[in-house]
């Protein structure tokens, strides 16, 4: 890797920096195999062409400074987008997923930022009619789940459906009527998903993979449409290869937070109804070189068995 590194014009860098890159997700574990005759004892340690070319990304990509942290969604991006046959298994993944909940907790690890972050939610879902009470228990509720990173719905739920719909009048949010309940389960499926990470079986985060291929499938056909509405469409951020990639840590957490919260809470998920991902292929070339362009992605796909 260092040799390849220093051929491609990026200089010649320390072992440590494999290591510590192996450690955090950003590369997986090399594939140990035994030397060849006369050439010395011991194992040899390689890497797989498509981990170099993902190397090579990640070289081309790095930040300055020590924020190395930034990095960590190009992995889990070209495991959500490319699969398994591209080199990123899913133990680097976890790894990955792992070292970026670690970073983002820590964003919100002290009481000023987790209570204007509270506040922020409350503010932006609160009835015209949510009495100032009924919001001062909501934002001590959201305030004490980030700092304990613990969700508790049946805690949460009748504080924060007190301040979304006072007067349980059945209002509805945004641009897909979502309900109070929906809502609810959205505020709380990041923090959830945090929770449940560690624990999360390989089943999980497949599945998690196929509902966030089908999301971003949607997302990409009717990104133009949805933009053109006057009173919502400043929701919808353009969907560039940046936007897809730079989010993909944080949606996967989120997906795997929504999902535990609604099989927590008795819900049937919908069956997974995947298309292709149109448009990708010819912007993929010129911002990540290194890593093959996709095929289209199959369809339909089922649920992974849990």
């Amino acid at each position: 890797m260092i040799e390849e590194a220093d051929g491609a014009g990026f200089g010649r860098l320390s072992p440590s920096l494999i290591s510590d890159w192996v450690k955090i997700g950003l590369l997986d574990n090399p594939d140990r195999v035994p030397r060849p005759p006369g050439q010395g004892r011991g194992a040899l340690y390689l890497w797989p062409d498509h981990q170099r070319d993902l190397f090579l990304s990640l070289l081309k990509h790095r930040p300055g400074g020590n924020d190395i942290g930034r990095l960590l969604p190009i992995p889990v991006s070209v495991w959500l987008f490319w699969g398994d046959d591209f080199g990123v298994s899913i133990s680097q993944v976890r790894r990955a997923l792992t070292s970026w909940s670690r970073s983002y907790q820590n964003h919100y690890a002290t009481e000023d930022r987790s209570l204007a972050y509270a506040r922020l939610a409350v503010n932006g879902l609160a009835g015209p009619k949510a009495s100032r009470e009924d919001k001062r228990l909501l934002r001590e509720a959201l305030t004490d789940a980030l700092n304990q990173n613990d969700w508790d719905q049946d805690r949460i739920a009748p504080l924060a459906l007190a301040v979304v719909d006072p007067g349980a009048l059945g209002r509805s949010f945004g641009p897909f009527a979502m309900s109070p309940a929906e809502v609810i389960s959205y505020l709380g499926s990041m923090i959830r998903g945090l929770s449940v990470l560690d624990e999360a079986s390989d089943g999980m985060l497949l599945e998690v993979r196929a509902r966030h291929r089908e999301f971003i499938s949607w997302y990409m056909r009717d990104w133009a449409s949805r933009r053109s509405e006057p009173s919502f469409g400043d929701w919808f951020e353009e969907p560039t290869l940046d936007f897809i990639i730079s989010g993909s840590c944080r949606d996967v957490v989120r997906h795997l937070g929504g999902m535990d919260i609604a099989r927590q809470s008795g819900q049937d998920l919908p069956p997974v109804q995947l298309g292709t991902w149109p448009g990708l292929r010819a912007t993929m070339g010129a911002a990540y070189p290194n890593i093959p362009p996709p095929e289209e992605l199959p369809a339909p796909m089922s649920p992974v068995p849990m």
